[in-house]
């Protein structure tokens, strides 16, 4: 599996856990209290206070990341990934 492959973020607090999948936009929501297996995410109207601040949190989150990245530096890290000389990128402004 690459780097590139499908993220999923997960958060947390005592007694819930949301996982989402950004590949396909999916989520769960878990009750850690009544499941602590997580084998039966809960419905979409249930524990909506819940997703709210695990969704905040995860918004915060994100955003701080986004903030601290160096896009220069994503860009080579890609290119290595794919094992493209990073002189094969076409230079902004120039055909290729």
């Amino acid at each position: 599996e690459t780097r590139l492959g499908p993220r999923v973020l997960t958060i947390r607090d005592v007694r819930y856990k949301l996982i989402l999948r950004f590949d396909s936009g999916g989520e769960q929501l878990f009750d850690l209290e009544a499941d602590p297996s997580e084998q039966n995410p809960l419905p979409r109207d249930a524990g909506k206070a819940a997703r709210r601040h695990l969704l905040e949190h995860a918004r915060q989150h994100l955003e701080r990341s986004w903030q601290k990245r160096d896009a220069p530096r994503r860009l080579k890290a890609v290119l290595r990934e794919r094992q493209l000389p990073l002189s094969a990128a076409p230079e902004s402004g120039k055909s290729a």
